[in-house]
């Protein structure tokens, strides 16, 4: 006799909602993750772009600040360049000064010399012999006239040398330290008629700056009756 087995009871409701309930809150639970995942990568991709943002701008102020910086010191070098040729110039003209000094003492020198000798020879006049004083008194007339004439003639070049500065131009690049010798022919009144040079400085500029002061200087200051002495005459003219 042939047993059957009874198929198995289907199961009861009671049974089959907690399990679809708990796969519904998995779902559920894996579909929040996804969202939570989601949010934060995005969250992250935003604090990834400010924080790119802030390197840039960062890296844009600091390439700034290196030009600034940079533009500053090129500033800061060109001051000190030209403060150190301010200073090599004034250091040039303190010895010309000093120079200049040093020719003044010797003149004034030179000058006090001359009249303790004029004092002097008039001392020796006066206790000459009347005979011999008159051919002496002549002979220091005639060298006390020479001796005016030198003095007037040194004043009247001091005089040209302060007109020629007044009108010379400093030729660009010119530190100093230059002479050339310049023959001047000049008219009645110190007119100039005529400069060339004699013998150069080695400075084409230079000297061309010398015939210019003294082209631009004229009438030059040379009284009429000293004409003949200065109708020609050379001149050194240096700096």
């Amino acid at each position: 006799m042939k047993v059957f087995n009874k198929p198995a009871p289907p199961p009861l409701l009671e049974e089959i909602m907690p399990a679809a309930i708990v796969n519904e809150s998995l779902i559920v639970k894996k579909n929040l993750d996804h969202q939570n995942i989601f949010q934060q990568q995005q969250n992250l991709q935003v604090k990834t772009q400010r924080i790119e943002k802030k390197i840039i701008s960062a890296e844009k102020l600091l390439t700034k600040t290196e030009k600034r910086k940079q533009q500053e010191q090129d500033i800061l070098n060109k001051i000190l360049e030209q403060k150190a040729i301010e200073a090599k110039k004034l250091a040039k003209e303190r010895e010309e000064a000093k120079k200049l000094i040093a020719r003044l003492e010797a003149e004034k020198k030179l000058i006090e010399e001359r009249k303790q000798a004029e004092e002097l020879a008039r001392l020796e006049l006066e206790n000459l012999q009347p005979e011999q004083q008159s051919e002496e008194v002549q002979e220091a007339q005639e060298e006390q006239g020479t001796s005016k004439n030198i003095e007037q003639i040194k004043e009247i070049i001091e005089l040209l040398q302060n007109k020629l500065d007044q009108h010379w131009v400093r030729p660009r690049g010119f530190y100093g330290g230059l002479s050339c010798l310049i023959k001047i022919s000049i008219q009645m009144g110190g007119i100039v008629e005529d400069v060339e040079i004699v013998t150069r400085s080695g400075n084409i500029a230079f000297d061309h700056s010398a015939i210019t002061a003294v082209k631009d200087a004229s009438p030059l200051p040379i009284p009429d009756e000293l004409f003949m002495e200065f109708k020609e005459f050379n001149f050194n003219f240096k700096k």
